[in-house]
């Protein structure tokens, strides 16, 4: 776990660190039959996904991140709307035994729901790490505050990145990222895998609550939803990372 924390500061900051990143897609929403859900003020709801190989000295950590935007017609209206993810399947370790065979375990932990607990949810969950369903929320008065906005509108470059808390939009568009475990491998101590799907949702910020429980999956009708993953399981036979679409079925 260390050494995730460790690798994801140094992509944060992009020091001493060779990144290539992979298999990029967008998803986008176009909000056209807004009168029926009461939300004309929305233009779009768009979700940005790539896989990325980090490069530091001799180790390699595989991983995914995605940006969630959602545009409006004008910046008061932003905190209108706000997004939940959810989230299904696990991060585990893995070693080959001298036998041959290969052992998993879930020795991976995550903050969720407001405590520390194994990286493992067999069944479709809110994605949380405290009470709030809002995903990246950041206080009851300012639920917004964590998230972020760009000068150079649907960007995501640090140079021109702001918070929602610090600095009020000068465009319509807020957005949130995550970035889930990523993939490692070591000669002792075994492979660290992910293997994940999401489902990352708009909603009405009104239908949206602010104390939930991880199960309450149908709290209110999102107004649209967008899925992506992140997979990277080693093969301990060939020594290398692959990425089935199906969860691993050790998570399940």
């Amino acid at each position: 776990m260390k050494n995730f924390i460790w690798a994801l500061a140094v992509l944060s900051m992009g020091v001493h660190a060779k990144v290539e990143f992979k298999n990029k897609t967008v998803q986008k929403f176009v909000n056209e039959n807004c009168e029926e859900s009461d939300t004309c003020s929305l233009k779009s709801f768009t979700l940005k996904s790539n896989d990325y190989i980090t490069t530091l000295g001799a180790d390699r950590y595989y991983g995914s991140q995605a940006h969630a935007f959602f545009e409006t017609d004008k910046v008061s209206n932003l905190t209108d709307y706000g997004v939940v993810q959810f989230i299904k399947g696990c991060a585990f370790r893995s070693m080959k035994n001298e036998d041959g065979t290969v052992k998993k375990w879930r020795g991976i932990v995550r903050e969720f729901f407001g405590n520390m607990q194994v990286f493992h949810h067999p069944e479709w969950v809110i994605d949380s790490v405290d009470v709030d369903a809002m995903y990246n929320n950041y206080t009851s008065e300012d639920r917004h505050g964590a998230h972020r906005w760009n000068s150079k509108k649907y960007s995501t470059e640090k140079e021109t990145e702001h918070y929602f808390l610090n600095k009020r939009p000068t465009n319509p568009v807020l957005y949130v990222r995550d970035m889930p475990s990523m993939g490692s491998y070591d000669d002792v101590l075994g492979a660290s895998n992910v293997s994940l799907q999401f489902k990352t949702c708009l909603y009405k910020t009104s239908d949206i609550p602010e104390s939930t429980t991880p199960d309450d999956l149908r709290f209110a009708q999102p107004i649209s939803c967008l899925e992506w993953s992140s997979s990277f399981v080693f093969n301990h036979d060939s020594k290398h990372f692959e990425s089935p679409k199906d969860i691993d079925p050790f998570c399940l």
